[in-house]
């Protein structure tokens, strides 16, 4: 039924979508200069409406009926159709700045755009990292895999703001439009004979290549990292593609955000916001992986299932003395520990912002999407014991005892968003220096904070501020 709706939305509905200015304009200072084909083909196959546009072109009239192959590869359309051919279509083609009137609609083109460079980036660099051999087919269906969400953003906008203010999520999409996004990519691909591959990205079809796997895992992380790089979901689809590919789990984050950095570093769309940029206590510098040592026989990587059972505590010391790990892959180990191995209901981490004067909740697990908690943030001088605890590295257990001793010093905006009395606060240094604050409660859980799960609350987030400020001390020594 999700695909039928698909299929009547398409036949209702236009389907051309407009290049972006900022890669159109590329393309027409180099129409006009000599030896510069190359150069054109370069940005013709990095904007989903110009490939979409040279394909449909190149394959009017070829299909099953009439004898001839589908060209499948834009660059071999833009050489069939000839130089006079594609020089028309890049000068007369629509530029969505100019066409579309709403700045919000346009940013959003500009977002779903941006996000499929950051999945041909994800899938070229992960397809590199694993060894694959044909990378160039990895590149167009990476960049096409959310050709039906751009056509229901240019053309249903009203219906598309509101699933973007829903949240998002594939549930709102089949609410509000009927179908997912990918059955309307699947119609697109169907209609336009673009490759296989592409369809194998849709949720109905099992995926059974590692080639369509890796897409597929790619395509979702893209999305998915828009909403935020430290929450559930996302955390289940890297241990997803962490399983499935034989990774530990660790290598998988860093790598993932690595990548996410070199796509935002290459963008070509200065407006748009950059889900890399969201990643958290990254040191900014060039990134330069190191040559992966040869696997031996007594340091044979660990397997999925060693990852799994590995605590939280053990992992931040491997973690610790693993080349290329991360600041932020450390904290994403102290939070999933508090919630996993403690059995904490729901954890918080409150990020200390750049310019010190706010507490701002960065990653939350234990509850739902649609909790405003996920986005708290409050300045630091109203943060009340929030702020005392940043003066010094210390703990504090509010609970049915305590709770009279300080509830003038717990913020009514926070109290409001964490609604319980029984709950666990501690700040997180590194050295000298205050970054965060860890706030769990067993809101979710069947048993309430006791001694014991706060003592090791306590113990966790203790070393892991000592990991944090080794980890420090490691990069200003290079």
């Amino acid at each position: 039924m999700s695909l039928d709706a698909a299929k009547l939305w398409f036949d209702e509905h236009p389907h051309e979508i407009p290049a972006v200015e900022a890669n159109i304009s590329e393309i027409v200072k180099l129409l006009d200069e000599e030896y510069q084909a190359h150069n054109l083909v370069k940005f013709a196959v990095r904007d989903p409406g110009l490939i979409l546009a040279i394909l449909k072109l190149i394959n009017a009239n070829r299909g099953p009926e009439s004898g001839l192959d589908v060209v499948e590869s834009p660059q071999s359309a833009i050489s069939m159709l000839g130089h006079q051919v594609t020089q028309t279509l890049f000068r007369e083609f629509q530029v969505a700045e100019n066409t579309l009137s709403d700045p919000e609609q346009i940013f959003l083109f500009q977002q779903i755009i941006n996000r499929s460079y950051h999945n041909e980036f994800q899938a070229e660099l992960w397809g590199k990292e694993k060894g694959f051999k044909q990378l160039d087919k990895l590149l167009l269906p990476a960049l096409l895999a959310y050709a039906g969400e751009l056509l229901c953003c240019l053309y249903d906008y009203e219906k598309y703001k509101d699933y973007a203010l829903a949240g998002s999520t594939e549930q709102h999409a089949q609410q509000i439009f009927g179908f997912q996004f990918p059955e309307l990519t699947e119609v697109v691909c169907a209609h336009l004979n673009l490759p296989e591959l592409i369809r194998m990205l849709q949720p109905h079809t099992e995926n059974v290549s590692q080639l369509s796997n890796l897409l597929h895992f790619t395509s979702q992380l893209c999305q998915l990292c828009e909403h935020g790089w430290y929450n559930e979901k996302i955390n289940n689809a890297l241990e997803q593609f962490s399983e499935y590919f034989q990774i530990p789990l660790d290598k998988v984050i860093s790598k993932t955000h690595e990548f996410s950095v070199i796509a935002a570093r290459a963008s070509f769309i200065p407006e748009a916001w950059q889900p890399g940029s969201r990643l958290i206590l990254t040191k900014d510098s060039a990134w330069k992986p190191k040559p992966r040592p040869k696997a031996t026989a007594a340091t044979k990587p660990s397997t999925v299932n060693s990852t799994k059972a590995e605590s939280a505590a053990d992992k931040i010391k491997r973690l610790l003395s693993t080349p290329g790990s991360s600041q932020s892959s450390i904290l994403s180990t102290c939070v999933q520990g508090l919630h996993k191995d403690i059995g904490m209901g729901t954890v918080a981490l409150l990020l200390v912002s750049k310019d010190k004067k706010h507490l701002q909740n960065r990653m939350t697990i234990g509850v739902d999407d649609s909790s405003p908690f996920k986005q708290f943030s409050i300045a630091i001088e109203q943060a009340g014991i929030l702020k005392m605890l940043l003066g010094k590295p210390s703990a504090v257990w509010i609970n049915a005892t305590t709770f009279e001793k300080y509830q003038k010093l717990i913020p009514d905006s926070f109290s409001k968003e964490i609604k319980t009395n029984n709950f666990c606060i501690m700040s997180l240094f590194v050295g000298v220096k205050p970054i965060a604050i860890l706030y769990a409660d067993q809101r979710s859980a069947i048993t309430e904070v006791d001694e014991r799960s706060f003592s090791q609350f306590k113990q966790l987030i203790t070393l892991t501020s000592k990991a944090l400020t080794l980890l420090v001390k490691k990069q200003q020594s290079k």
